[in-house]
Formats: C-alpha cells, structure tokens, sequence
C-alpha cells in the first residue's frame, strides 16, 4: 500500500527541484541504465514530469513510472510519450468502491 497516503510519510512535501533532479540524472547517467520516477508519490502531479522524462531519455537512461492514471489525459499520454517515456506501470487499488475502501 502507498506509504505516502497513509500518512506515514513524515519528510516535507514538495516536488523535487529541477536543477536538483538534473544534477542526480548527471551524476547517475554512466552507472545505471533507467530511472524509475515515481517513489513516494504520484509522477504526474510534477509540472516538470516530461521534462524529466525527456532529460533522462537524452542522458540515454530509460525512463518509467507508475502511476494512478487519474491524471493520464490522451494530451499527457501523448507528451509524455514523446519525451520518450519506455514503461509505465499502472496501479489500481480496485475496481470496485467497495474494494478501493478495502485496500486503502
């Protein structure tokens, strides 16, 4: 289950800063393969998100998340795509109310 909404996150909220974000794909770039850019939250809450995507992509590292969907518009899927995005894993707590309220 998601740790974040529980509650049992106790670090300052906030989005992760892009000059920040570049300096760890940098840095990281010429010792792994991919960056997974969805720990301890929702990946498409980020206004930069297909930034980063696109900037992984041109540091050759392949790009994936996970997500709800709930924010998945065609126009997202579509940039996010083109950023060069290679996996999205898609995460649902039901497919019904009563098994959402279950889960969560």
């Amino acid at each position: 289950m998601c740790p974040t909404g529980q509650g049992l996150v106790k670090r300052k909220k906030g989005y992760m800063d892009w000059d920040l974000f570049r300096q760890v794909v940098d840095e990281m770039a010429s010792h792994v393969s991919m960056s997974t850019l969805h720990i301890w939250g929702e990946p498409l809450l980020h206004p930069r998100i297909t930034d980063m995507i696109a900037y992984c992509a041109q540091r050759g590292l392949h790009a994936e998340m996970s997500t709800n969907a709930t924010l998945l518009t065609p126009e997202k899927s579509q940039a996010i795509l083109e950023a060069g995005l290679g996996t999205i894993y898609l995460c649902l707590d039901g497919t019904t109310p009563q098994t959402y309220e279950k889960v969560r």
